[in-house]
């Protein structure tokens, strides 16, 4: 063989080489490009939509950059949502659970699945701190929904529930619905009566659940208000869901939410035991609980419509004190402005006074003269 032929034979074994790297390399990337995507929309999936904003509500993604959540925004899996001094949020999920923030709240959500056909799934969120509401949607008819606080663990069955988050302290109002638990150092207080609020302190046991106050309820109901402004050129569009509220949820109270037999239970619990009471064996944990009959709907209706009263009582009286107050300091420029008018009338008569007691006595030194 040839020096010429040895040479051409290598060159085309190393074209052959180069060809079949080359080849390996595409598969894998055919392979492989898809596995990388779907980790990354398995890592943004889709949980629900910002139904309604008021300035500012920031989202943070797993994957994608930070954004302010206008209404009509996605909402994803793993974000961390939160709200400035004057934001307010609130998020409708799949299953139609609507959860609002109110201002200077934060929270992460870390679980969220739902299957339309079924009506079952899961979900659970961190809240950090802040003002919630949480309307319970298709999931929390089945199964109970989860809230996990730096202070406590708190459960959701259906209904309305507004969750007052602090550094040292949670407060739960229990609105209606089946039922709504609070944990907490070993203890467990769950509620089936509405209208009562557990509140825990950082590091001890949940308190007996108490009546709720109607002043307490109208003073949340309006720092979790939320609209939609009109000036805003990222509003939602047309076919944007409508925000929920009390009246018009997935999940209103219902005869079986207001009938008699709602209850108030004490739970010990093991550190083992999750928020439902149950322990790594699935066995419900014993100790002491205690009983109250439930109200009846009229008595419901009436203790609502006491709220209500209430609630005005309360607006009314502040607007009274404003009224009050403008009055009062209206007044006081007027008596301010009449002391200084009287001030100025003094002093002008002092110096009259004192002008015609100088030129008095140049007359008599000239007399005298």
């Amino acid at each position: 063989m040839s020096v010429g032929s040895s040479v051409q034979l290598e060159w085309s074994s190393y074209g052959k080489i180069v060809a079949i790297t080359l080849a390996v390399l595409l598969l894998l990337a055919v392979v492989l490009g898809p596995v990388e995507n779907a980790g990354a929309a398995q890592a943004e999936q889709e949980v629900g939509v910002a139904a309604a904003a008021t300035t500012q509500a920031v989202g943070i993604p797993p994957v994608s950059a930070e954004r302010v959540l206008n209404p009509g925004v996605k909402i994803l899996l793993d974000e961390q949502v939160r709200t400035d001094a004057s934001g307010r949020l609130q998020i409708l999920f799949l299953d139609g659970t609507a959860l609002t923030l109110g201002a200077d709240s934060d929270l992460v959500i870390d679980q969220y699945f739902f299957d339309p056909d079924s009506g079952q799934g899961g979900m659970s969120v961190s809240l950090t701190t802040g003002l919630f509401r949480v309307i319970g949607g298709k999931i929390s008819k089945n199964q109970e929904i989860k809230f996990n606080t730096p202070t406590s663990k708190i459960t959701i069955r259906g209904g309305m529930t507004d969750l007052d988050v602090r550094s040292d302290q949670d407060i739960a109002h229990f609105i209606y619905g089946q039922a709504m638990s609070v944990t907490a150092n070993g203890v467990q207080q769950k509620i089936s009566q509405p209208g009562f609020t557990i509140a825990v302190d950082k590091g001890k046991a949940p308190g007996t659940p108490q009546r709720s106050k109607a002043t307490d309820l109208a003073k949340l109901a309006d720092q979790l208000e939320v609209a939609i402004e009109s000036e805003d050129k990222d509003a939602a569009p047309s076919d944007a869901p409508a925000p929920a509220d009390a009246n018009n949820a997935d999940d209103t109270p219902s005869e079986a939410d207001t009938s008699e037999g709602g209850t108030a239970e004490t739970i010990e619990v093991s550190p083992e035991a999750d928020s439902s009471g149950e322990n790594a064996s699935g066995d419900t944990t014993t100790g002491s609980s205690t009983e109250s009959a439930g109200p009846t709907q009229r008595e419901e209706k009436q203790r609502a419509d006491e709220q209500k009263q209430g609630a005005k009582k309360e607006k009314a009286k502040k607007n009274l004190k404003t009224k009050k107050g403008k009055q009062e300091t209206k007044k006081a420029v007027k008596k301010k402005k009449a002391a200084a008018k009287k001030k100025a009338a003094t002093k002008k008569k002092a110096a009259k006074k004192k002008k015609a007691a100088k030129k008095k006595k140049a007359a008599a030194t000239k007399k005298a003269a």
